[in-house]
Formats: structure tokens, C-alpha cells, sequence
């Protein structure tokens, strides 16, 4: 083995890369919350709204008037469909540089959400906000709520559908990034009571307002094409809502499985170039992933090797010991951590890039530690940013 001593240092370009990789991680991040945040304050303005129809529907009118007027003004606009087109392509791109598709159920369950949304949405977008722009209708709670519920029945169940999906992945979302706050523990009844009451009154008041107008439009039938006539709602404006929906729905197909098309190419070039090869002393010898650590690569492909602080150079866990292959380099964080337990001859899995054909042998095992699993999902990059 060889000593723990500091290697020689990154060159500029190496420690430039580092700090230019770094800053995009933490601007695409940034740019994650911001835009969630965005499309969330949109989306409970939205829902608000439909609670009012609880009360009437000219009170539920004028509610959507106050709330979404700045979504309805031009700048509210452009900065609604910015805040989706980061979303959605940010959910894209981390599709694209996973090194593998194994999802905690809570990563899958909100990906999967996230990306049923642009479907579920499509037609109420359309034959809303983009027909009253482009097409020069005027659509209001009455002409929606007569479409949903009268005109084509079908989309009142998908719009509930996606009420919910809208919400369950917005939920998600906001208590995987505020479970890491001190005081999130002390309001976590408040924020799940506020999860089940907001969705549920938006759905009663958006099934009473049809009622309400099922019956008004069953009292005086000549009431429906007189809202046809103030919404501008004829067979023309219909069918180019068709047609732009259709076109929606083959660019969002191609988009979603643009990342999955672009990491078979990626797999495909890269068995090409025969990959370094990772054995396990278990008996297991698997392909290096691209830029992966040991510890990474492990878990890829299944194998349960303990790190409990999550790659981090923090808890020492995920330490093997090199049987052939033990690269010279070692962060400052391994050296640290390893010498602040008295370790020698032993190595972090977290540290350590696989760039060569290598053989480890697991010291700090699951099996008989009396942990409940491995531990959390390591970093696609060493963490922290490595020092060498």
C-alpha cells in the first residue's frame, strides 16, 4: 500500500475545470428551486381560485382576477414559461447525466410526476391561455367550467387528475428541500395539513362550479351558446387547439426521450472504448462508469457498500482496501479523515475516481453492522470539491 502523503498539485486548467464545474452544480440548483418556487406560487394562485367556486361562481371570478393578474400581464407570462422550460429541461439533463437509472422511490415517484404534468396540462393550456393569445378567444371560469363539464365531460376527470399530480410532486419537492431545516420538524403538521386541505377544496370547488353550472345551463339551455359566444368559442378555434396540442404532445415526446436516446449513444460509444474494469473481492467484476468514484460504481451495480455519511469523507465507512490497481492520488478530505481515525493501509471508496482497472476489498461491511441499509445515495461527483 502506499503511504497517505499529498500528491502533487492540480494543475490551473484542472483547478479551473473543478471551479467551473462547481459553479454550474450550484446554478443549476439555484435555478431548480427558483423555478419550482415560480411555478408553485402560480399554481396556488391557480388553486385559491378554485376553492372560491366553493362560495359562487362570480365570487371564484373575481378571486381569479385578483390573483392572477400579474400571471396574466406580459411579464408574468414570460417569466411563467421561463420558470417551466427550466423545469422541465433541468429534469432532462439530470435524466441525461445520471451514470445510472437506480432511483430512490421518492426520486422516481417525483420525476415520473413531474414529467405525467406537461401531459395532463396540455389541452387546458391550449385551449386557455394559448388560444386567447394567438387565436383571439376569451376564455373565463364560466366558458372553462361549460367545456369541462358539459361539452367534452372527459376532461373534468383529467383536469382532477392533474390537480393532484400537480400538488404530489409540488409537495415532494418542497419537503425533500426543506427536511435539512431545523425548524421544518415543528411545522411538519401545519405544512401536512396545508398538503391534503389545499388539493381537496380546489377539486370540491372546482366539482361544485360545474354543478353550479350544469344546473344554470339545465334551467335556460340557451344559456351555454350565449358563454360560446362571449368566450369566442367556435368549430375554427377548436380545431387549431387540436392541432396545437397534437404538435405539444409530439415535441414533448421527443424531448423526454431525447436524454434516454442520448444515453444509449453515450453507452454505445463508450463499450466501444472497452471501459477499466472495477473487481470486488466478493467475486464481482463490473464496468467503470464514466467519471464515478469506487463507491459510486459499487452501488451502480448493486453492491450494498456502507457509506453513511453519503460519500462525503465524513463517517469512514465506505473504506476498502486496494488488492491491485490503488491510485497514488489522495484528497485532502481522505487524508484527513482517515488520519483523524489512526487508519492506514486502507482507502475511501468516496474519494477515489475509477480511471483504471482495479481491484477493492470491502472492510467496512452491511452485512452483520446492524444498519438499516447502505446509507444515502452518493454524490455523481467527490465531495467535497477535491483538494489534492
Amino acid at each position: 500500500m502506499t503511504a497517505l502523503s499529498p500528491s502533487p498539485s492540480l494543475t490551473l486548467s484542472d483547478a479551473r475545470a473543478a471551479r467551473v464545474v462547481g459553479l454550474a452544480r450550484l446554478v443549476r440548483a439555484r435555478a431548480r428551486l427558483i423555478s419550482g418556487l415560480v411555478l408553485l406560487a402560480f399554481v396556488l394562485c391557480h388553486f385559491l381560485s378554485h376553492i372560491f367556486l366553493i362560495v359562487s361562481l362570480p365570487v371564484a371570478t373575481d378571486v381569479l382576477h385578483l390573483l392572477m393578474r400579474f400571471w396574466w400581464t406580459e411579464a408574468g407570462t414570460w417569466l411563467l414559461a421561463a420558470a417551466l422550460a427550466v423545469h422541465v429541461l433541468n429534469a432532462l439533463w439530470s435524466i441525461y447525466i445520471r451514470r445510472h437509472l437506480r432511483f430512490a422511490n421518492w426520486e422516481l415517484a417525483q420525476l415520473v410526476l413531474g414529467l405525467t404534468i406537461p401531459v395532463l396540462v396540455m389541452l387546458h393550456v391550449a385551449s386557455t391561455k394559448l388560444s386567447d393569445r394567438f387565436l383571439g378567444t376569451a376564455s373565463s371560469y364560466a366558458s372553462v367550467l361549460a367545456r369541462h363539464w358539459l361539452v367534452t365531460p372527459w376532461q373534468a376527470p383529467l383536469q382532477m387528475a392533474a390537480v393532484l399530480t400537480v400538488w404530489t410532486h409540488a409537495a415532494i419537492g418542497i419537503h425533500f428541500w426543506l427536511r435539512t431545516k431545523r425548524w421544518y420538524r415543528r411545522w411538519i403538521p401545519v405544512f401536512g395539513a396545508l398538503a391534503v386541505l389545499i388539493p381537496a377544496l380546489a377539486i370540491a370547488g372546482y366539482v361544485t362550479g360545474g354543478n353550479q353550472m350544469r344546473r344554470e345551463i339545465e334551467r335556460d339551455p340557451a344559456l351555454l351558446a350565449s358563454i360560446q359566444r362571449a368566450a369566442h368559442a367556435t368549430p375554427q378555434a377548436a380545431a387549431q387547439v387540436r392541432h396545437m396540442v397534437l404538435v405539444g404532445f409530439a415535441t414533448y415526446a421527443g424531448l423526454v426521450l431525447l436524454p434516454f436516446a442520448a444515453r444509449g449513444v453515450r453507452r454505445f460509444v463508450h463499450r466501444l472504448n472497452r471501459p477499466p474494469q472495477l473487481a470486488h473481492a466478493g467475486g464481482r467484476t463490473m464496468p467503470i462508469l464514466p467519471g464515478a468514484t469506487v463507491l459510486e460504481t459499487l452501488r451502480a451495480h448493486g453492491v450494498p457498500h456502507a457509506s453513511v455519511c453519503g460519500g462525503r469523507a465524513r463517517c469512514t465507512t465506505c473504506r476498502v482496501e486496494f488488492v491491485a490497481g490503488e491510485p497514488e492520488r489522495h484528497t485532502k478530505a481522505e487524508i484527513a479523515a482517515l488520519a483523524a481515525r489512526g487508519l492506514t493501509g486502507v482507502r475511501l471508496s468516496c474519494q477515489i475516481l475509477c480511471d483504471r482497472d482495479m481491484t477493492v476489498r470491502a472492510i467496512s461491511r452491511l452485512t452483520g453492522s446492524g444498519r438499516a441499509d447502505a446509507g444515502p445515495k452518493p454524490q455523481p461527483v467527490i465531495e467535497p470539491s477535491p483538494e489534492y
